[in-house]
């Protein structure tokens, strides 16, 4: 059986590498590596982003699949090529975008726990990115592109953290043989011990902006503005709603993880938590 002991050991060891500057980073996949080349870059082309894009198969289906959300969609026109799919997102939108993807498909575990804590954890960040884009929306009016891009990619990264913890877990899983069985709940708090510090090494390894490592610690940062602090409000909304008995949506897929929720009932309470929080003005 697992121990609570074990999994500490595991935090202890990478807390001590991260304190001896001697951790092994996770390397950058190469498509994320490719792609965060070109954030921020205003002479990146439609052909070039589809031919870096273009090679991962995974990705590039995604994206095309995204372009006919509701928030590009256009009842005229069907998508089936990627530079298409660029045309109608927008370049700096795709870049967000596809370098979120890319991100999550690097959580690749074995053992069936890790996977299942894993799974949760990205289904928890879509809702968070769900209901941090809705809570924008009922900010801004007008959502700005750049908001949204910086949702979509912060949201991507909440869970960068657990990746060497995991990697450790699965690893050392895998050598105690097919009698050693991991608790789901153990596994959920010993992660929860060693997240932030080792999420903030990747990010300055990976040279992320700074503002990114506010984000993952999902506490507000009046340092940084409103729409990156939205992940944060978004967490807070999610547990007032789970703690009354609200109806959350959950987000199977980034299709409906990157679009801000649109029933009533759903923004009549986020508007009435963020009048609470004011977060909003009451004449809005």
């Amino acid at each position: 059986m697992t121990s609570i002991s074990d999994l500490d050991m595991l935090v202890n060891r990478l807390a001590a590498s991260l304190k001896n500057d001697n951790l092994i980073i996770p390397a950058m996949p190469e498509l994320v590596t490719k792609l965060s080349r070109l954030v921020g870059d205003s002479n990146v082309t439609t052909k070039e982003l589809a031919r870096v894009i273009g090679s991962d198969t995974g990705v590039t289906a995604q994206v095309i699949r995204l372009s006919q959300t509701l928030r590009y969609s256009n009842p005229g026109t069907t998508i089936t090529s990627l530079p298409a799919a660029i045309s109608r997102i927008g370049l700096n939108s795709t870049v967000s975008m596809a370098l979120a993807l890319a991100i999550e498909q690097s959580f690749y575990f074995r053992n069936s726990v890790v996977v299942k804590y894993c799974h949760d954890e990205i289904s928890r960040s879509f809702m968070v990115c769900s209901y941090a884009l809705t809570i924008c929306a009922i900010r801004y009016g007008i959502m700005p592109n750049l908001v949204y891009d910086y949702v979509v990619l912060a949201s991507s990264l909440l869970n960068i953290g657990y990746l060497p913890f995991l990697v450790e877990v699965d690893n050392y899983v895998l050598g105690q043989g097919k009698g050693y069985k991991l608790d789901y709940e153990d596994l959920k708090t010993a992660a929860e011990k060693i997240k932030y510090p080792l999420g903030t090494a990747i990010l300055r390894h990976w040279h992320f902006d700074k503002s990114f490592e506010s984000v993952m610690c999902q506490e507000p940062d009046n340092a940084v503005e409103f729409y990156a602090n939205s992940l944060a409000f978004a967490k807070q909304f999610i547990e007032y709603a789970e703690a009354r008995g609200l109806r959350l949506r959950v987000p199977k897929n980034p299709d409906e993880a990157y679009v801000s929720l649109t029933d009533d009932k759903s923004i009549a309470d986020i508007r009435e938590w963020m009048k609470e929080q004011g977060l909003v003005e009451e004449r809005e």
